[in-house]
């Protein structure tokens, strides 16, 4: 069992392949999702975005167990049973409630990625790819891309597998369960 990772841009894919990953490939029927979108996160009517999640929550098994964390899915997964597989779909909104004050938020949760690379359990993880585009106009945006990138190096180089998602179709760049 080991822990996976699973990138991609927005609308690429990456969700849907994930739980295909976790659910047919690895054939798991039970699975703790670990949901880190939530409704926080958007601006007042934004009904398109809503309908995105409610398409995310459709697509699921219903004999998976939901859990929406938004602030802390790392201690969340490592609270269940260690054999539990496990999906956390995605970190970019996590790095981006912690990216206000002092980089301590961003700080605690690179130090505890390292666990999830040494549960006995299958541990996917979904993440936007950073720095796919132009170099961000903003600041703050900079910061976030460059927080994600870091990140997502980091669960990479624990993962056995990373795979990049491109128009639904996952291209395996490191290892494969299969």
């Amino acid at each position: 069992m080991s822990l996976w990772l699973v990138l991609g841009g927005s609308a690429s894919g990456k969700s849907a392949f994930a739980e295909r990953l976790v659910g047919t490939i690895m054939r798991h029927r039970t699975v703790h999702y670990i949901a880190t979108m939530d409704e926080s996160l958007l601006g007042p009517g934004d009904e398109e975005f809503l309908q995105r999640i409610e398409r995310h929550q459709r697509r699921r098994p219903r004999d998976w167990t939901v859990w929406v964390e938004p602030a802390d899915p790392v201690a969340r997964i490592l609270s269940l049973p260690e054999t539990a597989p496990i999906l956390w779909d995605g970190v970019g909104p996590v790095i981006g409630r912690r990216m206000p004050g002092d980089g301590k938020g961003l700080e605690a949760l690179s130090q505890s990625l390292h666990h999830l690379g040494r549960r006995s359990g299958d541990t996917v993880v979904v993440s936007e790819e950073a720095g796919q585009g132009l170099m961000p106009a903003s600041q703050e945006e900079r910061r976030f891309v460059e927080a994600l990138g870091r990140i997502n190096q980091e669960l990479a180089e624990n993962a056995a597998g990373v795979a990049v998602v491109v128009a639904g179709i996952p291209v395996w760049i490191k290892g494969s369960p299969v």
